[in-house]
């Protein structure tokens, strides 16, 4: 029969590592509260087929620049939006009224 050690609940002290000032651990929990970086680039979907990134540009929060993924949003390409959803209403838009001209 082995005996196994049992790991310790927490890491032990290292000589090598001094503890932390105060200032250090204010600068931790200030760090931990700040919320985290919004996402800098989406996805657009259309029916659940991909049809392009949109990509923070800038500093803005409201400022994003659409990049296709297929040749049927072309017409889109380097387009500013002011947000993620508005460049995929465009994208509908756009391939809404493909489908309407290929029906006529």
């Amino acid at each position: 029969m082995t005996h196994r050690a049992t790991p310790p609940l927490h890491a032990p002290p290292n000589p090598a590592t001094p503890n932390p000032t105060t200032g250090e651990r204010a600068a931790r929990r200030e760090d931990a509260a700040r919320p985290a970086a919004l996402p800098h680039a989406f996805v657009v979907e259309v029916d659940d087929a991909t049809v392009g990134i949109v990509v923070r540009d800038g500093e803005g929060d409201d400022d994003f620049r659409f990049y296709a993924s297929t040749h049927a949003v072309n017409a889109l390409e380097q387009q500013r939006f002011r947000t993620p959803r508005a460049a995929q209403r465009a994208a509908q838009a756009l391939l809404r009224g493909r489908r309407l001209s290929r029906a006529a």
